[in-house]
């Protein structure tokens, strides 16, 4: 883990023990960051670690347990794919806005493409619905978009 000026998510409790409230947020905090990788959702590491100050071989223990801690942690796979999603979709908006702002043309097509294409496919996970016939830019047309 590297050594930052910005506090840990989730302090190390003295004893070493994390709780299963550390845990789940730990679980959320890999869900918001999760990319997909050769068809399936991972979360980025690096971030994860640095942001949580958890080591990565932890969070993965926990990921691979994720449904049994938040199970213990009363919370059901659809309140959390439900809450996920819809604050993805706030973050969707919000970058959408902050796109729009900065305007679209400092922006590549393929970017601007990637980035909808990602953020589609992570709401579609969360909300138990297939992520393979998701086609943004596939085979588009992009001359209507006005060069400057």
């Amino acid at each position: 883990m590297k050594n930052s000026n910005v506090p840990a998510i989730i302090a190390k409790p003295p004893n070493g023990d994390y709780t299963t409230g550390d845990k789940q947020i730990a679980i959320l905090f890999m869900e918001y960051t999760a990319q997909e990788v050769d068809g399936i959702f991972q979360p980025r590491w690096d971030i994860c670690e640095n942001s949580l100050a958890v080591h990565k071989g932890k969070l993965r223990e926990w990921w691979q347990k994720r449904k049994e801690i938040l199970k213990a942690s009363g919370m059901t796979d659809d309140v959390i794919s439900e809450v996920t999603a819809t604050k993805l979709k706030y973050k969707i908006i919000e970058a959408v806005n902050e796109l729009d702002r900065r305007g679209f043309r400092k922006f590549t097509d393929a970017n601007i493409i990637r980035f909808i294409k990602d953020m589609t496919s992570v709401v579609r996970l969360h909300e138990n619905k297939s992520t393979e016939n998701v086609l943004v830019g596939g085979n588009i047309c992009v001359s209507h978009i006005k060069k400057k």
